[in-house]
């Protein structure tokens, strides 16, 4: 249930800074929830692969959950900022 709910919340903040940032919301939130599953998957695989303790295994499927959204965060953060209108100053045609 916790899981579910971390989800939600890391899906609502990087489509909040796919916002800001102007890029498509639905995707940036389905980006973010796919993170968290593949890098709970891989987790789970190779802790399975080394035939690790179940609790072991679990904490690494988090781990490894936790690094990919992690990434998707970074990556999304350092796409460049929507230039507006405004932004761009008349007298000496930059952009502030």
């Amino acid at each position: 249930m916790l899981e579910i709910i971390g989800i939600i919340f890391f899906a609502r903040k990087i489509g909040s800074i796919a916002q800001e940032k102007g890029l498509p919301v639905g995707w940036w939130r389905f980006y973010a929830v796919l993170a968290w599953v593949l890098g709970e998957f891989t987790g789970g695989f190779i802790g399975g692969l080394l035939q690790l303790d179940l609790l072991v295994i679990i904490l690494l499927a988090y781990l490894c959950a936790g690094i990919a959204c992690f990434t998707l965060y970074k990556i999304v953060s350092a796409k460049p900022d929507v230039m507006h209108e405004f932004d761009f100053d008349q007298q000496d045609n930059t952009y502030q």
